[in-house]
């Protein structure tokens, strides 16, 4: 039997990020100090008896952050979104007026992306479920792509 995962949910983005940390759920179990089987049962939510706990949760992203893993951080936007917030990642210090016409254009595509995916999903008249998964993530996207834009602005007036 093959499970689907999906980066929405919270348990499968980290089990899909801990999958791809090279080496694998063994390479980062053995940096967070636990054997394969231990993480592994941590990681599958049919285990009701381990769990991961905030700080190992933590340590997990941060692991693939160091290992330059792009997505580093979906178990995180997952969780976020999981509660009806959303993650952002804030700019730091004040960009240039350059960098902030790339965070207008970025939010502008990502809301395109938005209108697209609904457009695609109701060529037939219904929303699968993996449609919604997808059309939850691209509204995730235009968000925080619209945040971003908004911290940019405040930084760049705070320094002023």
């Amino acid at each position: 039997m093959t499970c689907d995962y999906t980066d929405i949910d919270t348990h499968d983005a980290l089990y899909n990020l801990a999958r791809k940390y090279p080496g694998g759920v063994e390479a980062i179990a053995h940096r967070l100090g636990m054997s394969s089987a231990v993480l592994r049962s941590k990681l599958r939510r049919q285990v009701d008896t381990h769990h991961v706990s905030v700080e190992e949760f933590s340590d997990i992203l941060e692991k693939c952050q160091e290992a330059k893993l792009q997505e580093w951080s979906s178990p995180l936007h997952a969780l976020c979104w999981r509660h009806g917030h959303v993650a952002v990642q804030m700019p730091t210090g004040v960009g240039s007026d350059a960098a902030l016409t790339d965070l207008i254009c970025r939010a502008f595509k990502e809301n395109g992306d938005v209108a697209d995916r609904i457009s695609r999903a109701l060529k037939d008249d219904k929303i699968t479920k993996k449609e919604l998964t997808e059309l939850d993530k691209e509204i995730e996207e235009a968000i925080a792509a619209l945040l971003a834009v908004g911290a940019h602005v405040k930084a760049k007036s705070e320094a002023r």
